[in-house]
């Protein structure tokens, strides 16, 4: 007769089966818990017969050597971690092929457990450290984390599947009884308590594809097959005398490794099915956590005859870390939609016609899509409450660009990166650091387009001159006989001054837009939600979303990846409303029929600063110096020495922000603050931003201007 039961609890991920030390001491009362990724399992295995002498009937059920035949009574403890693996790149693969691609999710998961269990052999006496009954308690802490790559498959079947592979290994089971000979300090027998020990590490491989729906975004469903494998058996047998003190075995020393191996058990595993769910908590935009509960029959198959030894059944608690790419956020699935309401699809988009942000969805019979305005963690956005929260300054105006030599390299790496196509938007969605740098560039795209453009490169020195004019010239296609270099000066400066002559000799000034954010954070963008239907089934479809003439993003059936997705407009160059968002969506069914359903968005541009709170851009200044905290170039200033240049220049009264990492910000401050002392100005306040960009950083002084 054969009888088994198991209760696990503890998991990361997947859940995984106990590994099972058929054979081993029953527990009177257990007590297993722990988190998810492994299972801390317990089993009951028992079997009618005469038993053999207890030390070999210990050695053999731990090593697996008997057989179902064996006669013995024989009961079971186990507990173990898991280590995930990346499993293969087939899961990449198969994304791929499903069309998925940059869709796909990285989950990071991993375990903790503890696992008490009280323990005793069959016929063991008791003992003064055990419990009243003769058992002892074995308590072990383990703990293993990896990734794992789910695959998104919701465009297609409306669920996803989690494909994932673990390798697991690791236990330790420990044992007393009390059956022993050692001797004493003289050499002479005396009985002994001794503890027998075996670190057993078995290797396992486990498959997992498990369905996943979800009925709301914080709602998770999941059920599907999993499966172990078991490799080998590693095992080391140790012997320890606990008692009396002065015992020792025969060849000296209180310890001694009995025997160790490794036991390959081809064809053996676990296989069964599980079910669970739980709730999706998303703690920042790119991370969310995933507690749930679970239920798992497991099958244990052998492979002597490929019979089983066991079914059981078992559940328990998990916590998932999911790390989401940056791809276009999802909605709520219950937010709010307009009824549906007929369009003539030939006519062009309707205006705006609210003063909301919300989705004004257009319905035909075989497509609908929603188009929504999202922040960046993916909620429905107010553009104008973030721009309330979010922007410090805005401002657009025109002034004359400098550059200063420390940056030219940074601007030379920032040509070669990408085609500059400077406007007011693109401009305005640079990070403020960058502002400067492209400021040139744009310039330099002003100058293509102006008949009889002049640029003078004046002051800073040869070199720098020469750098910059071959960036002019190679990089951004301005005609030489555009560009005049005056003869440098005997001392030179570390400032170029350009300046820049249209027709009639009238200046040309390039637009700047700067923006001052809090901290780093996306500024809205959008999220599209198609579904579709066609009696004679669907063919192909594909999804535009424009603003204005200018694409924001694309995405069709018949490709494997369409364009990312881009930040809205949130402001017209003359500071008037931007254009709305218009989304077309067509489906083409398998008889040729199509059909076209248009969403429109209305954007509202940042609220202004109320009236008084900031003073007229025409009485302030701004100093915006950028320093290269990481080496300077050759013959270039370090970064103190630059900020020490600009200190005269700071009136009492000005406002002071210090931007960049918090380690590098930090020390741009306190040097700041060290040189204003020095200038008798060491009550004007500076704030320190933390933002990314390690080796730069920004210093924003506001004051009011000279007059």
């Amino acid at each position: 007769m054969m009888r088994s039961w198991q209760w696990p609890v503890a998991v990361w991920g997947m859940p995984l089966p106990a590994t099972r030390l058929k054979k081993w001491p029953m527990p009177t009362k257990p007590n297993s818990f722990g988190y998810r990724h492994a299972v801390v399992g317990v089993e009951h295995c028992s079997q009618q017969g005469v038993p053999h002498t207890k030390a070999e009937r210990l050695v053999r059920s731990t090593l697996h050597l008997l057989s179902p035949q064996d006669p013995a009574v024989l009961h079971c403890l186990h507990l173990h971690p898991s280590f995930l693996l990346i499993f293969l790149l087939a899961i990449a693969c198969s994304a791929q092929l499903w069309g998925q691609g940059p869709a796909m999710e990285l989950g990071v998961r991993g375990e903790t457990g503890v696992g008490i269990g009280p323990q005793r052999l069959p016929g063991t006496p008791a003992c003064p450290d055990c419990g009243a009954d003769g058992t002892t308690t074995e308590r072990r802490i383990n703990f293993s984390a990896g990734l794992f790559f789910p695959n998104g498959l919701n465009d297609a079947f409306g669920f996803r599947l989690r494909v994932g592979g673990t390798f697991v290994t690791g236990t330790s089971i420990s044992n007393p009884y009390t059956a022993g000979i050692a001797v004493d300090s003289s050499g002479t027998p005396i009985p002994a308590e001794l503890e027998y020990a075996i670190e057993y590490s078995p290797t396992q491989l486990q498959f997992e594809f498990l369905g996943e729906y979800a009925p709301a975004s914080w709602a998770r469903l999941f059920a599907g097959p999993w499966g172990v494998l078991r490799l080998n058996d590693p095992y080391i047998q140790t012997e320890r005398i606990r008692q009396p003190a002065n015992a020792q075995f025969i060849a000296g020393g209180n310890q001694r490794t009995v025997a160790s191996g490794s036991e390959v058990a081809p064809a053996r595993g676990t296989f069964g099915l599980a079910v669970g769910g739980g709730i999706r908590w998303r703690v920042a935009p790119r991370i969310s956590l995933l507690p749930d509960l679970f239920a798992r029959l497991a099958l244990d198959v052998r492979n002597d005859i490929i019979g089983f030894s066991t079914l059981a059944v078992g559940g328990g608690i998990g916590l998932q870390v999911d790390l989401l790419p940056p791809a276009e956020p999802s909605l709520p699935s219950d937010t709010a939609t307009p009824p549906p309401q007929p369009i003539d699809t030939a006519a062009a988009p309707p205006p705006p016609d609210t003063a909301q942000v919300a989705s004004a969805a257009r319905l035909l019979p075989t497509a609908t899509i929603d188009l929504f305005a999202v922040d960046s963690a993916g909620n429905p956005a107010q553009t104008a409450r973030l721009g309330a929260q979010l922007i410090r300054h805005i401002r657009a105006t025109m002034i004359p660009p400098t550059l200063r030599c420390d940056q030219l390299p940074l601007m030379i790496a920032a040509a070669q990166a990408a085609t500059p196509q400077w406007t007011l938007d693109s401009l305005a969605r640079a990070d403020h650091p960058m502002v400067r740098r492209q400021l040139l560039l744009a310039f330099a795209a002003r100058l293509r387009q102006t008949p009889s453009a002049q640029l003078v490169i004046g002051s800073g020195n040869r070199e720098c001159r020469d750098s910059l004019r071959a960036l002019l010239v190679g990089k951004l296609q301005i005609e030489p006989a555009t560009l005049a270099m005056p003869v440098a000066p005997k001392q030179p400066q570390q400032l170029l001054n350009l300046l820049a002559t249209g027709e009639g000799g009238k200046a040309l000034l390039a637009p700047i837009t700067n923006e001052w954010f809090i901290e780093d954070i996306q500024e809205p963008t959008f999220s599209v939600r198609p579904t579709m239907a066609a009696p004679a089934g669907v063919r192909q479809w594909s999804i535009v979303v424009k603003q204005a003439e200018r694409t924001i993003t694309s995405r069709s059936s018949t490709e494997q990846s369409g364009v990312p997705p881009s930040p809205m407009l949130l402001r017209q160059p003359d500071g008037g409303a931007p254009p709305p968002l218009v989304a077309l969506f067509t489906v083409e069914d398998s008889a040729g029929g199509s059909v076209t359903a248009v969403d429109t968005l209305p954007v509202l541009p940042p609220v202004s600063p109320p009236a008084g709170q900031q003073p007229n851009r025409w009485d302030r200044e701004e100093i915006d110096i950028l320093l290269q905290t990481t080496k300077a170039p050759s013959g270039a200033p370090d970064w103190k020495q630059v900020l020490g240049g600009y200190i005269p220049a700071i009136q009492q009264g000005a406002q002071i922000m210090v931007a960049g990492t918090a380690s590098e910000g930090r020390q741009v401050l306190a040097e700041l603050r060290a040189m204003l002392r020095q200038a008798s100005q060491a009550e004007i306040p500076i704030e320190l931003v933390e933002k990314g960009g390690k080796g730069e950083v920004q210093v924003l002084v506001r004051q009011q201007k000279r007059h």
